[in-house]
């Protein structure tokens, strides 16, 4: 380590001597800011300005806290240990042994012991409980299942309002749980007007006219066009839909707002597909879009007007349940020191020094917080213009890491209170010294980040301080920056590009950590010219999302490398903990066969569906607490018995024990934990196992500790999912770790891999929030989540503007991430890069800084030492031990039984010769799914009704609708289904009391199983009929013959297990053919 003077020495020296000021220090990445911290704490017992009880240190996170709580009691020891002045020495004596007494916390926490002792003023009680993560959002969710309850009974006209907007409940959600997240935020509602649909309305009625004129007559072999698609969607709804209504107008215009183009040879004229797609992207651009955003804009004050009640019941329910989250901690303090001068002076009494770390990412209400704890004026309550008391304020941060904008971390309010740091008489510091990163990297970093954020000046972006490296290059150990560069992958696939560069990356820390690479040891041990083997906890892999994630897991784990996954998973993926769940239900309600059913035939019982059918049809019932029939065969009784008996157990503990005792006992038995650990990412599995039965336990203290309510619990832990961190291991090997980049700030490792460049973070901003000093505004965009993106419900007003300004903001925080990611390593940065498409990469911006820098030096892979005595392993070894291997695995995955489908009986190459084509497999589709409907959806004596000519044209048009590219007319469809429900079969299947439209069944023949669905039973007399429909062109009487000849083996099958499954007779079975509306029998 250099002795040299550090850059920043007086700047340090002031933070511990000058006490009686106020200041805000910027301390850069890798400065020692936790260190500048508790200087200035010690400093004050030291100094006398402060007793233990009147500090207060706030921090960001909870382990930060107990990371600055260990640091404060060390540097008080050391100074203890080395004070000669005796004054100085008792203060520090007694500062260390009333340690405990001084607040080091969160926020959160610590507006909850200023709201504990003063609940009054605060106006609540003083035993108040705080939530947070899942318990917070299951109370969330039972206020949302309340308000629509309430809604439905009391305020009818809101949901009338919510179906004339064409939503509902379920759409807004999302959009109900993110304005919780703003409490504070006055979401601006104005009304807008309703659209306008004419112009509209011609315009596609002009582009309907053009697309029939243009558009290919037939279907090109390989399928329509983008383009011809969007054309031939408005034509389609002509017919089925009036869209004269506005909404299924609205709905036609959303689907065909999207790019397309066409394929020239699928069209008869280049010009014409080029006249048509210049028609539909000018009608697109110009009236389309236009539309569905006036409609957005219109939508926007009434989801408000229905939302914004619903976030007002959930405070009241928070606040009638005495529960409050963090941001009705922080609210609230605001409010309490804000209207109460008595006891805004009691707490600047009772803190008289506040120390803020972390302050660029933390909640805008803390700053209010903050300045009324330290400001003079106990009666301004314009928080803006308080001057803090000399020396009462200490604050650090750095602009340039303040990454959490998503969780309402705000950089204007930091420009904000710098501002007033420096205009009330403190003063800014700047911490340079990088301590972490070796001269390489911090010369590099100074020469990118000025250009990088010099294109955004403030409030949206921070000013670039460059850092002072302390940590000089020694000995010839590859150190610095690196790039690795993937080879190029089929389409260009994310997916693909992810897994490669994590096989890549797996394969060079295995060779990294067997010798392949020495590292410089930071510290004042570092040796010249010496480097030490790496441990697998050297390595940090970091990501920009946690998408894909677990490829890199599971290439470290293919190679038996140790590693931890952090902000990658959700404890609701896990598969063990759905089966344990399934089981538990079954507990809890002993006689409601669903679960018990789904957990017989899942993971831990196993139980086949043959035996399942064995044991009901033996007269069994699906209860665990009801005897098993004594006349049951021995086989099933043989398999039943042990799952009885063993459920019968299970549920007298959840009798007898704790809920958590008997779920943890359960997990025991059952040997899930084993079971998971064995299996692929095996360590994050069992994770999830026992973070849940912590989760458990944490309930039971809180009072509920029911066996229905840990169900319920266990539910919602699986439907609402929880993201974190457990270490399994309990501090064995230390591990790579892989994280995304939002949980790395604070961290360092020797070797940093900038991993995944396959992933461009790029996402439209919907929300802006404008703080001013009494107030703040916000424009909020409405939406939900899709398949593969979000919907946008609907827009605020002046949008355009105000998502200008947003992205602005959203563009600045990614160049600060990237700066966090670069700031990480100690002594080697890796950045993977994809050359065939680089803008593809999240560290794109960074790659032109790539140019000459070299890619990783490949690392020779040592040999393993033989074993005495060992075969030496060589290539016909590998050969012969890959064969017996795949040898094995074929004879375990073969199948142990045949699988046969009713349909399989006929045989294709005995089909007759067919020289009329049928209407194909569509038509078929369509046909069948019309009369499954009528069957199941007709009531005996609700045939006249369903067969009405309305009734079976509305059928006709949704029946069409649905089949997306459907070449079939409505008329058809309608006349088809008039023909064959006034067949004469079909007056046999109207009379009959007992009838069921596609009956799949399955069943087993010795080591055969044989499953089919049988279009239509009826009961007529004593016996069934079976019918068979088939679409089939009929030709002639002789073509009509082969036709029954070929089906018979089928429907002969049909009849054979309908009486062996129902134990009753089939009087006949027959085909219907749809073509001709003709019955034959077999």
């Amino acid at each position: 380590m250099s002795k040299e003077r550090l850059k920043d020495e007086e700047t340090r020296k002031a933070i511990g001597t000058r006490l009686e000021e106020n200041f805000l220090v910027e301390a850069g990445a890798g400065s020692g800011k936790t260190t500048c911290l508790v200087d200035r704490m010690a400093a004050l017992l030291a100094g006398g300005y402060c007793d233990p009880e009147r500090l207060a240190a706030v921090t960001f996170t909870r382990k930060a806290a107990g990371e600055l709580k260990e640091k404060f009691q060390v540097r008080l020891e050391e100074m203890y240990r080395e004070e000669r002045d005796p004054r100085v020495k008792r203060r520090l004596e007694e500062g260390l042994a009333r340690m405990e007494r001084a607040f080091v916390g969160t926020i959160h926490s610590f507006c909850a012991r200023l709201l504990r002792e003063r609940p009054l003023e605060a106006g609540i009680a003083p035993d108040f409980t705080e939530i947070e993560g899942l318990e917070e959002r299951l109370l969330e969710e039972r206020a949302w299942e309340d308000y629509l309850l309430k809604v439905r009974f009391e305020e009818k006209e809101l949901l009338e309002e919510l179906r004339e907007l064409d939503l509902s409940p379920e759409e807004v959600k999302e959009a109900f749980r993110k304005l919780n997240r703003y409490p504070d935020v006055d979401m601006v509602n104005q009304q807008a007007p309703y659209p306008d649909l004419t112009p509209v309305r011609k315009g596609l009625e002009e582009f309907c006219r053009l697309s029939r004129k243009l558009l290919p007559p037939q279907q090109h072999p390989k399928g329509w066009d983008d383009l011809q698609k969007v054309a031939r969607r408005p034509l389609r709804w002509q017919k089925v839909f009036d869209l004269d209504q506005d909404r299924y107008l609205l709905r036609l215009l959303e689907k065909m707002d999207k790019n397309a183009g066409p394929t020239l040879y699928k069209w008869g004229s280049k010009e014409e597909a080029r006249e048509l797609q210049a028609f539909f992207q000018d009608f697109r651009e110009n009236q389309v879009k236009p539309a569905l955003k006036a409609w957005l804009k219109y939508r926007h004050a009434h989801l408000l007007n229905f939302l914004l009640p619903a976030t007002r019941q959930y405070q009241e329910r928070r606040r009638r349940e005495n529960k409050l989250n963090f941001q009705d901690l922080l609210m609230i303090t605001a409010k309490l020191l804000k209207n109460n001068p008595e006891v805004r002076d009691y707490f600047q009494n009772r803190y008289t020094h506040l120390l803020v770390d972390e302050f660029q990412d933390t909640d805008p209400i803390q700053a209010e917080i903050m300045l009324y704890l330290t400001g003079e004026d106990l009666r301004q309550g314009d928080w803006t213009r308080l001057v803090p008391r000399p020396g009462s304020l200490f604050v650090v941060g750095d602009p340039k890491q303040s990454i959490y904008r998503f969780r309402r971390a705000d950089i204007d309010t930091y420009i904000r209170v710098k501002e007033i740091m420096e205009k009330t008489g403190g003063e800014v510091l700047y911490l340079t010294s990088n301590f972490r990163s070796l001269s390489d990297i911090i010369d590099w970093t100074n020469q990118v980040f000025p250009e990088l954020f010099s294109p955004l000046p403030a409030p949206f972006q921070a000013g670039f301080v460059p850092m002072d490296p302390v940590r000089k290059k020694e000995g010839d150990d590859p150190v610095g920056i690196y790039k690795m560069e993937r080879e190029s992958v089929k389409n260009n696939k994310n997916e693909d590009i992810a897994w490669q560069d994590a096989c890549h990356i797996a394969a060079w820390i295995s060779r990294s950590l067997q010798e392949g690479l020495l590292l410089p040891t930071p510290g004042e041990e570092e040796v010249k010219g010496k480097g030490a083997k790496p441990l697998p906890g050297d390595f940090l892999i970091l990501v920009r999302f946690k998408k894909d994630m677990t490829f890199y897991a599971r290439a470290l784990e293919a190679r038996g490398i140790p590693f931890s996954l952090s902000g990658g998973g959700d404890i609701s993926q896990s598969s063990e903990l759905k089966e344990i769940l399934c089981l538990l239900q079954a507990l809890a309600d002993p006689h409601n066969p669903v679960p018990l059913v789904a957990t017989l035939r899942g993971l831990f019982f196993g139980i086949s569906d043959d035996h399942l059918y064995r044991f009901k049809m033996g007269g069994g019932s699906f209860s665990f607490l009801k005897p098993l029939p004594p006349d049951l065969e021995e086989e099933i009784r043989e398999v039943f018995q042990p799952a009885w008996e063993k459920l019968q157990t299970f549920w007298k503990w959840t009798r007898q024990l704790p809920a958590s005792s008997a779920v943890e006992r359960i997990i025991s038995h059952l040997g899930a934990v084993p079971l998971a650990l064995a299996q692929e990412m095996g360590k994050g599995r069992t994770g999830y196992l026992l973070q849940a039965l912590e989760l458990l336990r944490q309930q039971e203290r809180l009072g509920e500790g029911g066996f229905s309510q840990a169900v319920a619990f266990m539910e919602g832990l699986l439907e609402e999912g929880l993201e974190e961190e457990l270490d399994i291991e309990g501090g064995g090997t230390s591990p790579v770790r892989i994280m995304n980049l939002h949980k790395a700030k604070g961290l360092q490792a020797p070797v940093v891999i900038l991993a995944n460049p396959s992933r461009n973070p790029s996402h439209d901003p919907d929300l802006h929030v404008i703080r001013e000093a009494e107030e703040a505004r916000g424009y909020v965009v409405i939406d939900k989540p899709d398949l593969y993106n979000r919907k946008i419900l609907a827009l605020p007003p002046e949008w355009d503007h105000y998502q200008e300004e947003e992205r602005k903001y959203q563009l600045a925080e990614e160049v600060r991430l990237l700066y966090v990611a670069a700031t990480r390593a100690q002594n080697l940065m890796v950045i993977s890069t994809y050359p065939k498409k680089p803008d593809k990469s999240p560290w794109h911006p960074l790659e032109k800084y790539l140019e000459d820098i070299e890619t990783i030096p490949p690392l020779k892979e040592p040999s393993p030492p033989a074993e005495e005595g060992a075969e030496p392993i060589t290539l016909p070894l590998l050969e012969k031990a890959r064969g017996e291997m795949e040898k094995t695995r074929k004879e375990l995955v073969s199948p142990t039984y045949h699988h046969l489908r009713a349909t399989e009986a006929v045989g294709e190459e005995r089909a007759p010769r067919r020289k009329v084509r049928g209407k194909g497999a569509e038509w078929g589709i369509i046909i069948h799914a019309g009369l499954e409907f009528l069957i199941k959806n007709t009531p005996p004596g609700g045939e006249e009704k369903a067969l009405m000519e309305e009734n079976l044209q509305g059928l006709a048009e949704k029946l069409v609708g649905q089949q997306e590219s459907s070449s079939w007319q409505v008329e058809e469809v309608l006349q088809a289904l008039k023909d064959i429900t006034r067949s004469s079969l079909w007056k046999r299947v109207w009379a009959s009391r007992e009838r069921y439209g596609e009956v799949p069944f399955g069943i087993w023949e010795g080591d055969t199983f044989i499953n089919g669905t049988i279009d239509l039973a009826f009961r007529e007399g004593e016996g069934w009929i079976l019918v068979d429909y088939k679409t089939d062109v009929l030709e002639d009487d002789k073509h009509l013959e082969e036709l029954v000849e070929y089906y018979a083996p089928q429907l002969e099958i049909y009849q054979k297990y309908w009486e062996r499954i129902t134990g009753e007779k089939v009087r006949e079975g027959g085909f219907f053919f749809t073509h001709k509306g003709a019955y034959e029998k077999l």
